[in-house]
């Protein structure tokens, strides 16, 4: 998991979001959402706990392969080909400049 998404390479954005463990917690401790046995999001009548937040926040952030100290959502924007089955190119989502997987420009 990443820390460091990197800048754009156009105009030097900064790509790294927020961190995934804060997110999460943010998010449950605020909102109170937590999962059900499926795995499906719901929302119950209270607000978690911090100590309750803290349990739900480290179980998604794990589905992503974070911890409460690694991993960082990136804001780059995939370009994706069908054809390919596979992520082609990257975008910048401030200038929309595009660049290559190996981190060529590209016009």
């Amino acid at each position: 998991m990443s820390n460091n998404h990197g800048n754009c390479p156009h105009c030097d954005y900064d790509l790294n979001g927020d961190k995934i463990w804060d997110h999460f917690y943010n998010q449950f401790q605020v909102d109170g959402y937590w999962l059900d046995e499926a795995g499906n999001y719901i929302r119950p009548n209270r607000i978690l706990t911090p100590e309750q937040a803290e349990i739900a926040a480290d179980k998604t952030a794990a589905s992503y392969g974070a911890t409460r100290t690694e991993g960082r959502f990136g804001k780059v924007i995939g370009i994706y080909d069908m054809e390919k089955d596979r992520t082609v190119a990257w975008q910048c989502p401030r200038c929309d400049g595009r660049w290559d997987r190996k981190g060529n420009k590209l016009v």
